[in-house]
């Protein structure tokens, strides 16, 4: 027995099969324009040639209409990309020195002519992660507005400003902001085996870097939960 639905001349399971396939193809072309009706700081990206991803978490429902879709298109002289990402990572709840060693010459290996910041895990448990940092380069000031943030200094020396007002203020998403520096503020030189925390919603930068810095930083969502 054929069924005809929306216009489909074919069993039903292919007609369903077929107005699915259609929806995402709908659903892909909102996500391209989407892209191209937002504001995309610099500090948002690790480099200046850096795509603009649209990530998929999970199941993958829209097959190759998204990549046709994105194919070519380019969104504030930004190519985009899709990234098809798995759940969330496994828990890590040990890392030994020679794996930090191994972290910070992965970063620098990684790193791109004049990228500020190279990011590597070091430690996770949701909703907590700590995360290195390879600074070799001055990027953005930035602001959280609802975490907290510590910084362990594994190697290496810079001045920290933290306070006064973000310079060029922009919003990177929902709960934070960056800036091209830090109006105001007070200024604290850091080095090896130093610790800082920056309270939430307070600009900090590392305003200048002897060479290369490297950081643990934790984000601590604050105001702690129940108080």
């Amino acid at each position: 027995m054929n069924a005809r639905l929306s216009g489909c001349d074919w069993d039903a399971s292919t007609c369903a099969a077929a107005d699915e396939s259609l929806e995402y193809q709908v659903k892909a072309a909102f996500l391209l324009n989407f892209t191209k009706f937002v504001e995309w700081p610099p500090a948002a990206f690790e480099a200046t040639d850096s795509p603009i991803a649209i990530c998929i978490l999970g199941e993958d429902p829209f097959g190759a209409a998204l990549d046709q879709m994105v194919a070519g298109e380019v969104v504030s002289g930004r190519k985009l990309a899709v990234r098809r990402l798995k759940g969330a990572p496994a828990p890590k709840t040990y890392t030994s020195a020679a794996e930090v060693q191994a972290l910070i010459a992965k970063s620098k290996a990684d790193r791109k002519e004049g990228q500020a910041l190279v990011a590597q895990r070091i430690l996770s448990l949701a909703p907590y992660n700590a995360g290195l940092e390879y600074r070799a380069a001055v990027g953005p000031a930035a602001v959280h507005e609802k975490e907290a943030e510590m910084f362990y200094v594994i190697d290496g020396s810079a001045t920290l400003m933290t306070g006064g007002k973000l310079t060029e203020e922009k919003r990177t998403n929902a709960e934070n902001l960056s800036g091209t520096g830090i109006e105001g503020g007070s200024s604290q030189a850091i080095a090896k085996g130093d610790f800082v925390i920056v309270p939430e919603n307070t600009p900090h930068w590392f305003s200048s870097i002897n060479g290369t810095l490297v950081l643990m930083s934790i984000h601590v969502p604050r105001p702690v939960p129940g108080k």
